[in-house]
Formats: structure tokens, sequence, C-alpha cells
């Protein structure tokens, strides 16, 4: 484009940010036509139109005219070629005889002026209108003239259906033919050729119609033909007139590239001659052929006769009339029924005439006037026309010569102004197909192909996509210049096009596969709102850890999103990000809206490290947090000022004395935080804390000297921090780092640490055993080799250390709806092997060492296991995994005692572990140099100190079992945390009426499970105290009865928030509401007798039906819908689907079956949720005035997140005042309303973790404890 043209060309206006951006081309494409033209068609009809030159370019998508007006997407056109072939199904033709009259003419439809327009179809034995033209478009009919054309084709009795029907979409089709017109305006500078559209509803129909015979009365018409005779006559002998009009449907079709239109009828007028008239002629003669002729010579010798016969008439004026008996006539025509039927379709009559015998000719009488005669004329032309056509079609089909200099073909004549391709397209079935959707014909040649494709793409740019899928099946075509074909689709696809191959694949990739559409009932994709479209991405994008199948899903959104016209899709594609609401991103980091802002960076920092390939996909998220508010609605400051890379100072409101002290998260240590916490606020537990003096300690039992160094060195830690959090002025201090690994470290597992030996090395993170659960980060259930202090065996020996803390979780007793109760087995135990490898404290230098193996199960392994088998990197393990269980002491330190630790109690006696042998000291080997220094962020470093993210649970066993070990044993004989957690109970075996003798057990804390949904605390306790566990010994079947006298006065209830989920092959939480209360009581569960029988029936019935009621109702944020749901879904299926499959008619009684069988489910729902709070009430009946064994909430431990991820903090009750909850979230410490502790946060995926009691006025909890309070704000206990 020229500079003085771009200069008088205004600014085009701006796309819409929403809009798919216009078609582009590659390249200009320009077609050559040539000028010869046939004779029929109107001058310059496939001739490229010289518009007025614009300055359009394709360098500027969308095309834009002088005045800058875009050029409007006018939907998809069709190539001259393409546009011919749908002109008609059949071939249609005219014949070429230039010496017709105008009398002649008279008969054709269109008359004199128009019959040039008209073309017979020897098919359809009917007449197609056709016409072609240039130049402004036909006027259009306004709506008085359309009315008035309706009404008097009414009185005519012309079929007006489609006058009527076209009225309601005038208005539109109008608007579409202004759109065209315009686009005439706005062109590329390599203009295409003719373009063509199709415009229904504005053309009138030309109500042409046959010609009727004159009957003129007393006429013979045929008298051999009796009544007698004709009324013998059967069914298939009788040929009824066709109609006098046809259904006509006129379409427009304008050119959007040059100024060429059309009018096409797309209905045909009935003909003269009836297609079964004709066809049981040319069968009868075909069949039946003269003497000495074949079947094609006797039919074209048949209708030549009959052909004369009409000429003679109407060229030579001659109107004689032929014996029947004629020779040549009996022998070409003959006279039968059949031939009887075309000679009057043809116009002639028959008559006896003096006695000899019968002739047939034209019509002919005193009382025949001239128009009747001039009509019938019209008429035998006609059907002249008709027959010549027809004969020479028919002929030609099989391969006669016949003069077809005298026959225009319509497809020959339109082809014959068009350059053609010198080999066709082949007619297969995905070719035609591709042809079809470009709207170019098979003989179309390469140039108009792309000029096509180029058009399509620009006036039909959401179709663009099958576009080019179109042109790359094309481009594969056995045809000349196909390479061309193939470098325009290359070059297309470096441009980023897509074919629709391309979007279907896509969509495929996402999860919308024709199976998902299937199951969700919705027949086309389209019908899929977009918001659906961007979940199933975001899911998929999530699931996927492999960076070139999260490019694929990337591409795939771009993809969709340019199809779809949604701009966000395509900046996510493009971006390789994917759509999230601020839940969902906070669900990426395994975190709630509850989460702080610095326990999210940290968490954020963690991930990006772990999974670098995923940076921009956090990062994305991190900002979409920072632009929502929390839950108090105040802006995330913090996280602004991270993204930004500022540093936030704290608050500047002053400290506050009437709040707790909070606890900094020194890295990933909010789980310790909160056990903290609760352990300050009880009072005989921080009194005994802040006492201790180590001089004054209890000796320690034979061999566990280790152990209670280490224990007793964790107290001195939480003594120093005890005394901090009284006396600071701030709002928060830190633990300390040495106190945070303690935490970590099981009892038992301690070689020991804080020994003043020359070689002693510091303890660190890979020193550290692991704490072994399902996931580190979880709330899950402990399994019992967790930490073999806890098991407690009563074969075990007198020097033998033990816990209080009673079994572990594998023996805490879980009652399954099924009933099908699990209990301990000895004959399938697991091995787990602990390497603790010992070695000099140098960094380089490796002195000989030692490796003990700590086996839970197989005690006679070998020794010499390789270190190198369970040693795991933990630069990369430390993210996601616990910590491994290899560490480094010195190599001198001698081996520890372990002859305390006791094994599960699912496995044999521990026996004295064999000394192993010492490791040989390794070859020595070249030193290689240090590796540069790194520079871990802060959720790196904090990995490094302590591992990820803990159980809550897990941590406060750990800490109470050392603070079990450092008190020691008093002189009266009961140690503080053994009288403030623990407690015994009776276990019994009872086989039918012989009871085993009772034996007494140590106590454990509650686990208990929250499923199904709809449970409160008594019920969970119930399920696990009143319902005795069935067990099978020796072929007899029984029950264990547990039998309570009293529970500890401190009662910490642990929930089964983890389970196992085997589709994703990971721990998944539940976050399903359990109903607690400030206040429990316990009674009932130290019940004997048959109240306690009463109760654990009542219980019992309430299990069974929630068991039911809970596979009934199914599971909808699992997706798993109700019973009821999925036999109504079957049973719409089954109507649905049935129809359309061969062979399998709907089964109305089995659909109806499936209905009934829905509705009494729904009906046992209802029954069952009517049930259930019955037996609550008479239950809660039996033990309303029994409160005599009450406790109180003192703190609830909170878990917020997935089974992978989250964080902690805790709601502590400010006793004993009991006014108020506070919140603990590590430094941040505030008041929150009742409502924070005791609602339903599962939505949120927030949940209990742990639910801490303490017997009601006995005065174990001092929350508010701080130096400098009010006197007045303390109740004195």
């Amino acid at each position: 484009m020229g500079a003085s043209q771009a200069s008088d060309r205004p600014a085009p206006p701006s796309p819409p940010p929403d809009s798919l951006p216009a078609y582009r081309s590659p390249e200009a494409v320009i077609e050559v036509v040539d000028d010869e033209l046939p004779s029929g068609l109107p001058p310059g009809l496939l001739e490229v139109e010289e518009l007025p030159k614009k300055s359009v370019s394709w360098a500027e998508p969308p095309l834009y005219s002088a005045t800058g007006a875009a050029r409007p997407s006018i939907g998809k056109g069709k190539t001259l070629m393409a546009w011919t072939d749908t002109v008609h199904e059949h071939p249609i033709h005219r014949l070429r005889k230039d010496d017709l009259g105008p009398e002649h003419l008279d008969g054709l439809p269109g008359g004199r002026e128009r019959h040039e327009q008209w073309w017979y179809c020897p098919t359809c034995y009917g007449w197609v209108h056709v016409q072609l033209d240039t130049g402004d478009a036909p006027p259009v009919r306004d709506g008085a003239e359309w009315q008035a054309a309706l009404l008097d084709a009414q009185q005519r009795g012309i079929p007006t259906t489609e006058l009527e029907n076209a009225i309601p979409h005038r208005d539109e089709s109008l608007a579409r033919l202004a759109a065209i017109l315009s686009a005439r305006e706005v062109l590329p500078d390599a203009k295409p050729p003719a373009h063509m559209h199709d415009i229904e509803h504005l053309v009138l129909p030309s109500f042409e119609g046959r010609i009727e015979r004159v009957n003129i009365e007393g006429h013979l018409d045929f008298a051999h033909l009796d009544p007698g005779l004709r009324d013998a006559m059967g069914a298939e002998d009788v040929i009824e007139d066709p109609p006098k009009y046809g259904v006509e449907r006129p379409t427009l079709s304008v050119s959007c590239t040059t100024q060429h239109w059309a009018i096409v009828n797309h209905g045909v007028v009935p003909g003269q001659m009836t297609p079964r008239g004709v066809a049981r002629f040319t069968t009868m003669k075909f069949d039946n052929p003269n003497v000495g002729q074949d079947g094609k010579s006797s039919v074209i010798g048949a209708w030549r006769l009959i052909l004369t016969l009409l000429g003679n008439v109407l060229f030579e004026d001659n109107r004689g009339w032929v014996k029947l008996e004629n020779k040549r006539f009996a022998r070409e025509v003959g006279s039968s029924l059949v031939s009887s039927r075309i000679l009057e379709e043809i116009g002639f009559g028959c008559k006896e005439q003096d006695g000899e015998g019968y002739r047939v000719g034209p019509l002919a009488g005193d009382n025949l006037s001239a128009e009747s005669v001039r009509q019938m004329d019209r008429y035998m032309f006609r059907a002249w026309y008709e027959l010549q056509i027809y004969l020479l079609t028919w002929a030609a089909q099989r391969g006669e010569e016949v003069d077809t200099q005298s026959l225009i073909s319509f497809a020959d004549q339109t082809a014959l102004a068009q350059p053609r391709a010198d080999t066709s397209i082949p007619d297969v079935d995905r070719y035609v197909h591709a042809a079809s959707v470009l709207g170019v014909s098979r003989r179309d040649p390469t140039d108009n192909i792309l000029s096509a494709y180029t058009m399509q793409c620009i006036d039909h740019p959401e179709g663009a996509p099958d576009s080019l899928e179109a042109l790359e099946v094309l481009s594969k075509a056995p045809v000349p210049n196909s390479d061309m074909l193939q470098i325009h689709v290359a070059t297309e696809r470096s441009m980023g096009k897509h074919t629709s191959a391309d979007l279907s694949e896509s969509y495929d990739l996402i999860g919308l596969t024709q199976a998902h559409l299937d199951q969700i009932m919705v027949e086309a994709i389209d019908e899929i709102p977009d918001d659906y479209v961007l979940k199933l991405h975001a899911d998929r994008m999530r699931a996927s850890f492999d960076a070139a199948e999260r490019h694929q899903l990337s591409q795939a959104l771009h993809f969709i999103g340019r199809e779809r016209n949604s701009s966000l899709m395509m900046r996510l594609g493009q971006e390789g990000l994917m759509f999230l609401t601020p839940e969902q991103a906070f669900q990426e980091f395994g975190a709630t809206e509850g989460i702080d802002d610095d326990m999210l960076i940290m968490q954020y920092e963690l991930l990006c490290s772990d999974r670098p390939a995923r940076k921009e996909h956090y990062h994305m998220c991190l900002e979409i947090i920072a632009k929502a508010e929390n839950e108090q609605g105040v802006p995330r400051v913090a996280l602004q000022a991270y993204l930004r890379g500022d540093t936030v100072t704290g608050a500047d409101e002053p400290v506050r004395k009437d709040l707790p002290v909070g606890l900094r998260n020194i890295g990933n240590t909010c789980y310790l935080n909160s056990c903290i916490q609760f352990l300050y606020a009880l009072k005989p537990v921080r009194e005994a804390v802040l006492t201790f003096r180590e001089d004054m300690a209890p000796p320690p039992k034979a061999g566990a000297l280790a152990d209670v160094q280490s224990s007793r060195q964790l107290v001195l830690l939480l003594q120093g921090l005890f005394t901090e959090m009284f006396r600071t002025e701030q709002r928060a201090v830190a633990p300390q780092e040495e106190l945070a690994r303690l935490a970590l470290v099981p009892i038992g597992y301690v070689a020991e640490h804080g020994e003043p030996t020359p070689t002693a090395k510091r303890l660190t993170i890979d020193d550290i055993p692991t704490v072994d659960s399902p996931s580190s980060t979880n709330v899950a259930t402990p399994s019992p080799r967790l930490s073999p202090l806890i098991g407690h065996d009563d074969s075990q020996g007198p020097d033998e250390v033990g816990s209080v803390l009673g079994k572990r979780a594998s023996e805490d007793r879980e009652y399954s709806p099924s009933f099908d109760r699990p209990h301990s087995s000895t004959s399938g135990t697991t091995t787990s092997t602990n390497l603790i490898e010992l070695d000099s404290q140098g960094d380089a230098d490796v002195a000989s060492g030692m490796t003990i193996e700590l086996q839970t199960a197989s005690i006679d392994a070998p020794a010499e296991a390789s270190a190198e088998a369970n040693a795991v990197d933990m630069s990369s393990s430390l993210l996601l995994d616990p910590p491994t269980n290899q560490g480094k002491l010195d190599a001198e330190t001698p081996a520890a005692d372990l002859s305390h630790l006791a094994l599960s109690p699912t496995q044999a006696k521990s026996q004295p572990l064999p000394t192993p042998p010492a490791t040989p000291p390794p070859a020595s080997k070249p030193v290689p140099p240090p590796l540069p220094p790194r520079h871990p962020s802060k959720a790196i470093a904090d990995a490094e100190k302590f591992g990820s993210q803990q159980d809550a649970a897990e941590i406060l066993i750990n800490v109470l079992s050392q603070l079990e070990a450092a008190l020691g044993q008093p002189i009266d004989g009961k140690n503080l945390i053994e009288r403030l957690f623990s407690c015994k109970f009776r276990q019994q075996l009872v086989f039918g009426d012989s009871p085993d003798a009772p034996s007494e057990t140590v106590f454990s804390h509650p686990i208990i499970n929250p499923e199904p949904a709809g449970k409160d605390l008594y019920d969970c306790l119930g399920e696990l105290y009143l319902i005795d566990e069935e067990v099978e010994y020796a072929g007899r079947k029984g029950k264990k009865v547990d039998t309570y006298d009293e529970f500890p006065e401190v009662l910490y209830i642990q929930m089964r928030r983890s389970v196992y989920d085997p589709l994703s092959k990971r721990q998944s939480k539940t976050n399903t509401h359990v109903v607690f209360e400030p206040t429990l009581a316990l009674d009932r569960f130290l019940a004997k007798g048959e109240q306690r029988e009463k109760s654990a029936a009542l219980v019992r019935d309430m299990l069974d039906m929630r068991a039911q009621l809970a596979e009934l109702k199914g599971d909808t944020a699992k997706g798993k819908p109700s019973v009821a749901e999925q036999l109504r879904l079957s049973a719409k299926m089954l109507e649905h689907i049935a129809p359309d499959v061969p062979d399998m008619p709907v089964d109305a009684d089995a659909c109806a079956a499936l209905i009934a069988q829905a509705d009494a489910a729904d009906e046992t729902v209802r029954t069952l949720e009517d049930a259930i709070p019955e037996r609550k009430f008479e239950l809660e009946r039996l033990w309303a005035q029994h409160r005599e064994v009450e406790y109180e909430l003192a703190s609830v431990f909170m878990h917020a997140g997935t089974g992978s991820g989250g964080h902690y903090w805790t709601y502590q009750a400010n006793l004993p005042k009991g006014d108020k909850f506070f919140y603990y979230s590590d430094e941040n410490v505030r008041e929150v309303p009742e409502t924070d502790v005791f609602g339903d946060n599962s939505a949120r995926g927030t949940s209990p973790a742990l639910l801490c009691y303490v017997r009601k006025g006995r005065g174990l909890v001092d929350t508010l404890h701080r130096e400098g309070l009010v006197v007045d704000d303390l109740v004195q206990t």
C-alpha cells in the first residue's frame, strides 16, 4: 500500500477486546478469470468486476474501507462452480434451437422475454428457474407488494406456504443483503473472483404453472378406452395429472466480491409429461422391442415418431390425424393403455372417422376457438420441448450417439467461463466433504480453492478451524498443484492457526470427550459454558506434573478460547496458566482463607522450589489471593508487599496485655506452636516446667539415660520459653530451634544427645529419625510403629521404659458401618528398617563408623543392609516427604542401649539386638572441590531445619512422652503426666457364657471417626466405647468388652481426618463436621449393666441407620449421586438412548420399575432421617440427669488444608472464667466469637483435628497467664 493511500485512510476503530482476531492471510491470492463467455449468459457474469480502488491491506485485521468501516462478517459463501452445483440436484438443460418463433417461445416458462432463465430437469420432469445477472441487486418487494402477491396467489390456487413462512424472516434477510452489499466496499488488495452468498425470503416465486389441456365438449377423447375398461384398470395403471403449480423456493444469491447476483428457484414447476407415464412407456418399449430391434432402438424409434407427429403440427402446420392401423404407427408406438396415455399427455385426441376406424391427432372441431388452438399449441410445444431433452439425455446416458449440439447443459455452460483443474478432485467422501466446507467444486482449480479459503476465513471467522482442516484434507488429494495447498497450510500453521480436528482433540484433552457429554447428558459441546471448560482445564492442570503434558493442555485451552471468542482463555493458554477463583487458589497451596500471609508465603516458596516448572502458576495463585480480602475484609498487605518485593513491618497498634502471647513460626512449626500454647495453658504442666530443676529430678531408670537427658533438655528449653511468654512485652516470642528439633524426636530414638564428648556433633535435621505417618502434613491417625514408646506391652520387663499414653492408632477401636471391625493380627507384620549412621564430625573426612538397624518386625534381618538403599536426598525430599531415618553421629560415640525400646504390641516380645560388626573404614579417595554456597529461600531454610509440617497429634504425644521421662517417677509413685493424661481400663474376652479373666490395660486417647456426616461427639465416642468389638479365636466367635471406671483429667480426642484415596493414590482429608459442645459428660461411658446395654443397643441402631443412610444418599462432594438419582438417571438414559439403538425397544415397564425403586429409596431415606433423631432423643433422655463426670472444653486444634498440607491453629477457652475464646495462629492472637469455634467450616476445608477437654472444677487451665495483668481480670483458683 502506498503512503498516499494510507494517508487518506482514517484510523480504523479498535476491535472489542473479547473479539476474535480477524483472519489474516499470509499472502495475497490472485485469480485470473477467462474473459470469453458462452452464449446464453449475461455479459460479464464471471468476470472480476472492477470496483473502485480501496485502501485495504491484509496486514491490518480486520479489513476496513476507505471510510473506516470494518468489513462485516457475512457468513460462508461459495465459488461460482460450487454455486452451480447447488442450483439443482440433477442436471438441467435447454435446447439450442435458433429457428424458434415467438409463438413457440410463448409455450415455454418465462415466455418470449425470459425463457432462457428456465431449464428443464428430465429427472424431476419439471422446470427450474435460474436468473443470472450483474450490477445492482434486483429490487426487493416491500411489505405491501408481498402481501398483494400473497393474496393473488391464494386467489389463483397457488401454494402460499413458502410466502407465508417468509414474512417473519424478511427483516433479517434484508439486513443480510445490506451487509453483503457493504462487504463489496471492503476487499483485499488482490481481489478474489465471485464469491456467492445465499439469502432466502426476499424474492417472490415466478408463479409459473403447467399449461392445462383444453377440453372440448363432445370430443371422444380416446373413446376406444370405454368406461368399463377404465374401471377395470388396476391402481398401477391409473396415472393422475400432475398439479398445475409446484412449490417454489426462490433464493437470491449475491457475490460479496463482484457485482454479480442470481435468483434460483430450488423448487420445480411441473412439466407437461408425467414421470410415471413417460417411464412406463419407455419401459414397455424397452422390454418389448420391435422385431429386428433391441430395446434401446425401440425406445428411440417410438419417441422419435411421437416427436415427429408433434413437429408436423408445430412446425409444418400439418394437423392431419393418423390411423391406429398405420403400420409404422402400430409398430413404433402401438395401441395400448400406456401408449394411449402418452398420446393424451402430448395433447392429442382420438376419434372414429367415417367407419374407417380410430385416428389420433391434434384437437380439432368447429367448436374449438382460435384461443383454444393457440393454448393447445403452447401445450404441445412444451411437451415436445420436454420430450426432446428427455430423449437426448436418455440416449446419451446409454451410449447412443445423439445431436449434442442441440442440447445445452447448465453446468457445462457456466463451467466454460472459468479456469478448470486439469484433474478433478477425486470423488472420495472426505475430499467431497472438504470441498463442501470450503465452498468449492470438485472442478475448481488450486487458485480458486485458495481464494475460497481466504474468503471463508474473512467472512466466516468462527469457521476458520473447519476451513483450515478442509484445506489440509484437499492438500493431500492427488490433484495438480497440491503442493501450493500444502505450502499454504504450513504457512497458516506457522501463524498459530488451528483446525477443527485440533479443536476436537483439545476438548478431549481437557476431558470434554463424547463420553463425558453423554454422562452429563449434553448433546452439543457448544452448550457447555465457559466456566465449566475452565474448571475442567484447571483440574487437568492440577493433576499433571509433566511439563510437556501441561504445555499441551495450555495449547488446548488457547485453541478453545479462539473458537469460543474468549480472550481470557487465550491469555491463560498462551501464558501456560489456569483459571482459578480465590478459593481454588488457596487449594493450590493446600490452605483455606484463614491461613496467615506468612504461612502462605512459606508454602509458596516451598512449592516453587519443589516444582520450579510450576513457579509461574503458583505466582499467579498468590496474585489472585493477594487481590482478595481476608476473612475480616482486610486487604492482604503482607502478600501484596511480598509480590512487590517490599518488606512489611509489624502493626503499629500497642501491645494488648489482655491477650495471650503468640509464638512465631520459625519454619513449618504451626503444629508445634499449637501444642505449646495448649501445654502453657495447662496450669499443672506449666508450673511443673517452670519449677523444674535437673539436679532435683529423680534419677532415670537403668538404660534410659540417653532418652532422659534429651527429654530434660526439652523441658529446660520449654522452661525458658514459658518464662519469656509470661514476662514479654511483645505480641509474640520465638521458640528456640533446638526445642523444635527435640519435639520432633520420639523418645526412644535419641542416642545420648547432649553428652559433652569431644567428638559429639550438634544434632541436625539429618540426625532426626522419621516420625513415620501416612502423610507428613496431614492429620492422619498414626501407625503403630511411629513411636515405640507409646505402645505398652504388659509383658515388658520392669526396667523397660513404658508410656502411660496407652496403645496407638493401629489398636484404637475402629468400627465400620458393616460391623466388620478390625482386630489385631500377628500373622502379617511389616518390616521397617531405620538406619542411624555414625560418622565423624568432619564434613569431608569419613572415619570408621558403624550402622545400627532398628527393626520392628524382623529382628534377625542382616545387619549389613545397604545404607545407600535407604538413603534419601534431603535436598529434594524435604519439601513433600518426611525426613529420612538416616542420621550421622560421631564414630567414637558408644552404641546406644536399645534394650528399653518397646516394639509394636502386635509383634513378639523384644529380644536383645545382636551387636553388629563394625563397618570398615572406606577407602580414601580424592575429595572433590566444595560446591558454591547456595542461598535458599526462607521456606527452604525452614524445611532444612525441621522438615515439612508434622501431625500436631504426633508432636503432642512426643512432647508429653518426653515430659513424662524428664519429670521422672516421684516418691508417691505417680508421674504428673501419668496423673493428668492416663488411666487404666479392663479388657475381657467373652465367648458364649464363659468369659475370660479381665486384664488391665493402659487407656489410649480416643481416635474417633467423623464419618458419616450428621454425628455429634457423643455419637462418635459411643461407637468407640459402648459397642463391644466382635472377635474370633480358634474357631469361636465372641466379643471383647472394655470396662472403664474413670477417665483421665485431661482428655484429648483425635479425629480421624486422613483417608487414602485410591484414585489419586495419595492421602486425602475429610472435613466432615462433628458437633461438639463446651461441656462433655462421660457418665454414660462408665456405666455398667442394663443401662449400658440399652445405650449400646441405641448406638448400634443409629450406627446401622447412618451407614444405610450414607449409602442411599451418596456423597455429592465426591461425585457420588444418591441411589434414587442413579435409578432415575438410568430410567432417563434408557428412554433417551433406546430409540437410537437398533433392536432396542423402550421397555416402559422397566422404566417404571426403576422410577418406583427410586421413589422407594427416597421413602427409605425419609424414614431413616426420622428414625435416627428418635433414637438419639431416647438415648439422651437416659442420661439427661447424669453429669457427675463432666468435662469442659479447653482447646480445639484446627487444621485448614488438604491431606497433603495445610496449617494448624487453635481456639483456646479463656478458663477459668470461660467467657470467651482466643484464636492462636502462630504470632497472631485475637478474641473470636463462639460461632468460629463451634461452627461448621467444612466447606472451606477447615475442621477440628483435636478436641481437648479437662475435668470441670479442678482448676486445671489458666489460659491468660501474663505478667502485668490487672488483678480484677484474673480469677484466682
